[in-house]
């Protein structure tokens, strides 16, 4: 029986994009388009059997020096949508291994936990663009004002990049309370025909 359950944790593992490095000179290669795309299709869905995992079982590869191991804990703890266990992930969220990072950051994501808000967002100040489109990406899949109005936020941040992939993340979600934002954000670039100061 553990077999199977590892197997499946296996699955959730594979489906995040593990496969390459994520390095703090890494940019944004494809990253941006594939999580653009996964924010639209709403990239927690878990299947059934999935959700079945019993998380008690996976504490201990929480400790495992298989990173593999490791990060396939780290989703089941995101899985579980429990306190408890998500509780083990906040010190993942300052591990020197960014795959573990990451890998936290997208649990929380599963978890649609409001609370996991707060931790989400020290990782948006981090020099790793990565990093900072995985947590975009779990704040769209937790939802909720709280979510919304921290991406509102990163309509100001300082890459453009970050700017356009908030904004079409807000849109994805439909946020009304953005609107506002958005249409002065475009004023304020010249879209409209205003100058930056007939903004402020």
């Amino acid at each position: 029986m553990m077999k199977k359950y590892f197997i499946a944790a296996i699955m959730l593992y594979s489906s995040y994009a593990c496969s390459q490095e994520i390095s703090g000179n890494s940019g944004l290669n494809n990253s941006g388009n594939e999580i653009t795309a996964e924010i639209k299709n709403n990239g927690s869905t878990l299947s059934t059997e999935e959700k079945k995992i019993n998380p008690e079982e996976f504490l201990k590869y929480l400790k495992s020096d298989d990173q593999k191991e490791k990060i396939a804990a780290i989703k089941v703890m995101g899985v579980s949508c429990q306190k408890k266990y998500l509780k083990e992930l906040e010190p993942f969220l300052k591990d020197k291994d960014p795959l573990l990072v990451a890998a936290a950051i997208e649990a929380y994501g599963f978890s649609k936990d409001q609370a996991s808000i707060l931790l989400l967002r020290p990782v948006l100040k981090v020099q790793n663009k990565e990093l900072r489109y995985r947590v975009l990406k779990s704040l769209y899949n937790i939802g909720g004002k709280r979510a919304e109005d921290l991406i509102i936020e990163l309509l100001d941040d300082g890459d453009e990049a970050m700017r356009s992939k908030a904004a079409e993340t807000l849109a994805s979600m439909k946020c009304k309370a953005s609107w506002n934002r958005l249409t002065r954000s475009m004023c304020c670039e010249g879209s409209c025909g205003n100058t930056k100061h007939a903004c402020d």
